[in-house]
């Protein structure tokens, strides 16, 4: 397997990076004044005075690989449609159609119970292939709960201020709800959502999972105005509904014997329910519906992330992820495609203590491609009890830095 290949499969679960969520800075870690547009690389030992800022400029936010979302509104804005908006993000793919339906995991709802609102037209899923109306007038909520005897499907009573959970019956496992065309709104520790579809609760690695059954669109609809702004271009939006849809078919087809085809947060891409559907992105999903990308009769592989900085990178064995100048990236609303940071000399001697006080920062090497050589992939700390080299992925995530991608400015007193 080559670095490259071994880099991917460490990336895979980043690909629904979100488009524009960004670091708060923290204390130490605050943004600072812009250097000049044209700093050169600083391949030498930058020396580090004691109580220091060391000072990085970087471009971009995410793993870089396939599509930059700043940059997909970045080429719409200059009159791409969204087909060609795919090409030049995923060059050689072809398109091709899918339907079905998903399962998606939904990660808030943390309980050991399945619990929802009582709604007209809600039904009871019992696990063996039956549906049964649910009465109105008995209870504002319903569960579904494993118990001693096995899973049962209960009421929730209130009397004199008490809430208790009154047995109904017995369901299989499997069981869950549906509202028919209507969304059932699920009750969670952080609050209501309505979901289209099914909700199902099914074993899971604690003990219990929520799982959100329903078609391919619907789900998409859920998903892309999550990743993208509604406010944004809608060739862009169109761009971004084909390569969620083709993500979720592709995860869908990996699976295996997973009770879920997909998770609802940015380890996988973001969903949330009904309650992140707009009419811009709607409208997307229909401008496209079914479309996929394809390579070789199979779902690519259509990664994504907020900006690449004006340079994809691409990805060993994979034809289509290529290493490629952006030229859509650098888009007036992007804050992403050229960032500054600075960070204190504590905050590093306290993550690698071994360097002691430290007294230097050096650039070790760069994958090369773009700005100041490309991205990093691994810096050397000195200091005054010995040296330490730090993968950059390492230090990225330690540091909640946006990109491998940035140079050694310098280091300044703090005062």
């Amino acid at each position: 397997m080559t670095r490259s290949s071994r880099l991917l499969v460490a990336i895979l679960l980043l690909v629904g990076a979100p488009w524009p969520a960004q670091a708060v800075p923290r204390g130490d870690e605050a943004v600072v004044e812009q250097v000049p547009a044209r700093e050169r690389d600083r391949t030498d030992l930058v020396p580090v005075p004691q109580r220091a800022w060391v000072v990085l400029r970087g471009h971009g936010w995410g793993h870089g690989h396939g599509m930059s979302q700043y940059g997909a509104g970045g080429a719409a804005a200059a009159g791409l449609t969204w087909q060609q908006i795919l090409d030049f993000y995923y060059p050689g793919t072809d398109t091709g159609s899918s339907g079905g339906e998903m399962r998606v995991l939904v990660t808030a709802d943390t309980t050991p119970d399945l619990v929802v609102r009582h709604q007209p037209g809600l039904m009871l899923l019992d696990g063996a292939g039956g549906a049964a109306a649910l009465p109105a007038g008995v209870t504002d909520q319903w569960r579904i709960t494993p118990t001693a005897t096995g899973t049962v499907l209960q009421r929730r009573t209130t009397k004199g201020g008490v809430v208790r959970w009154r047995k109904d019956r017995l369901v299989g496992a499997g069981a869950g709800f549906t509202a028919g065309g209507a969304p059932v709104v699920l009750v969670t520790p952080s609050g209501e959502v309505g979901y289209r579809g099914r909700l199902v609760s099914v074993p899971g690695s604690d003990g219990r999972d929520t799982v959100n059954v329903l078609g391919l669109e619907d789900y998409v609809r859920g998903v892309v105005t999550r990743e993208m702004p509604a406010s944004w271009p809608a060739q862009a939006i169109a761009a971004q509904a084909v390569a969620a849809r083709t993500y979720a078919v592709r995860s869908r087809a990996g699976a295996g014997g997973r009770t879920y085809d997909v998770c609802d947060t940015t380890a996988c891409q973001v969903y949330g329910g009904a309650a992140g559907e707009t009419a811009a992105g709607s409208a997307a999903v229909s401008a496209t519906a079914g479309t996929i990308l394809t390579w070789q009769g199979a779902p690519a592989l259509t990664m994504y992330s907020s900006s690449n900085g004006g340079r994809a990178l691409g990805v060993d064995d994979i034809p289509y992820l290529v290493d490629q100048r952006d030229p859509y990236d650098d888009w007036a609303p992007n804050p992403n495609h050229t960032w500054m940071r600075r960070i204190a000399d504590d905050t590093l001697e306290a993550r690698w203590p071994a360097v002691g006080e430290l007294t230097g920062i050096r650039v070790l090497s760069r994958e090369g491609g773009g700005e100041w050589g490309g991205r990093v992939l691994g810096v050397r700390l000195v200091g005054t009890a010995g040296s330490v080299t730090v993968p950059a992925a390492e230090l990225k995530a330690a540091l909640g830095l946006k990109e491998r991608w940035f140079t050694l400015v310098g280091a300044r007193r703090r005062w």
